[in-house]
């Protein structure tokens, strides 16, 4: 019996080994070592939720060392922002920290600056509103911790909680009983569009909810809650890429239930892009010179890039990489004006963006294109 109970614990295992795989592991979504840089575009959304691009900034984390912290075994990613003329001179200013453990990413939850949450907020006339919630800002702190918020293995719109805490705050020296309540949950998969390709994507939702709690019926009933505040956050991770897109809809919130009114919190979207310091695409009006969109796009592995110059003369044309080193020249020679077509062969090249640029005289025009494989 022994000798039959043992065989079947090692077949389990063995069965066990060949299915594990089967089912995503958080590590799966991370970058392997170090060095690697990310880019994102900060756009901030208007009360209707339209882009605002005048406001665009950028962003950009370093995944800078391993190490342990507060008792775990860590991933540190340094991150800065900024315009971006300034943000490649600027110093790293903020640290987080992330773990992998099997399905689950656990992120050591740290509670924004009061300048980056305040600084959020249409505030004006509610000074005494701003003063309570620097007070609960201070009882938030208390929570900072690691928590297993991506759990690559939920069950699908299956939500769970990450945490719940009740305190007392005063509002024109009345105390008020809020609650705060963090829960996640994850959404079905989704492909998501970006300048380096299409990811399929694991999705998860963030909902952070502020209600107010009032005892209307005595013990041992419970407090009735009211919701004042409930703001939910999009983000998407894609395999070997982590964080690919955040999105924060904004918001409105009603404290008409105190007697006063409302304030406006502005939506954000995060997106990953270049390196701000990479090659822009331009598409200068120059009349007769022109450089064409290679097609197909996405190709894989050749396409056809056509030019046409008003004028004879040295042209130059050459791809480069997003980080904005020449990989390959396609043209260098005398060309008559005209028009041209080029079969590119990228073959020996890795997938990605690169950007083709046509340069003739003291003119040229830039395009971007993507080789998928």
């Amino acid at each position: 019996m022994k000798k039959i109970i043992s065989v079947r614990y090692v077949g389990l295992f063995f069965l066990f080994l060949l299915v594990s795989p089967i089912f995503p592991q958080a590590s799966n979504y991370f970058p392997t070592g170090l060095g690697r840089v990310w880019t994102y575009k900060q756009i901030p959304l208007d009360t209707l939720n339209n882009p605002v691009d005048s406001l665009i900034t950028y962003s950009m984390d370093s995944l800078a060392a391993e190490g342990n912290f507060q008792g775990k075994s860590a991933k540190i990613i340094l991150s800065k922002s900024g315009l971006a003329q300034t943000l490649p001179l600027q110093p790293y200013l903020d640290t987080n920290y992330v773990n992998l453990s099997g399905s689950i990413a656990n992120i050591f939850f740290r509670v924004p600056s009061l300048e980056a949450l305040f600084g959020q907020f249409d505030t004006t006339g509610y000074g005494q509103y701003v003063a309570t919630l620097m007070q609960f800002y201070g009882l938030m702190k208390s929570l900072e911790n690691w928590y297993g918020l991506y759990d690559f293995q939920r069950t699908v719109n299956q939500e769970y909680l990450i945490f719940q805490f009740d305190t007392l705050v005063t509002l024109d020296s009345t105390p008020v009983t809020l609650r705060l309540d963090f829960k996640l949950k994850r959404l079905s998969d989704e492909i998501i569009f970006t300048d380096f390709g299409n990811f399929d994507c694991k999705k998860f939702q963030e909902n952070i909810t502020i209600s107010y709690l009032t005892q209307i019926f005595p013990p041992p009933f419970p407090p009735v809650v009211f919701p004042l505040f409930s703001q939910k956050t999009y983000t998407w991770f894609a395999p070997g890429e982590w964080e690919v897109r955040r999105e924060t809809p904004a918001n409105t919130v009603n404290l008409a239930l105190f007697g006063y009114g409302t304030f406006s919190i502005p939506g954000r979207i995060k997106e990953l892009t270049f390196p701000v310091s990479s090659i822009k695409e331009e598409s200068p009006e120059l009349s007769g010179f022109t450089l064409g969109q290679n097609y197909p796009n996405p190709f894989n592995p050749t396409t056809t890039i056509t030019y046409q110059l008003t004028e004879g003369g040295n042209v130059l044309l050459e791809l480069y990489n997003v980080m904005g080193e020449n990989i390959r020249t396609l043209v260098n020679e005398e060309q008559s004006a005209g028009s041209y077509s080029l079969n590119f062969d990228a073959s020996g090249i890795a997938s990605g963006v690169y950007f083709y640029k046509l340069t003739s005289g003291n003119i040229s025009q830039i395009k971007k294109m993507t080789l998928l494989r």
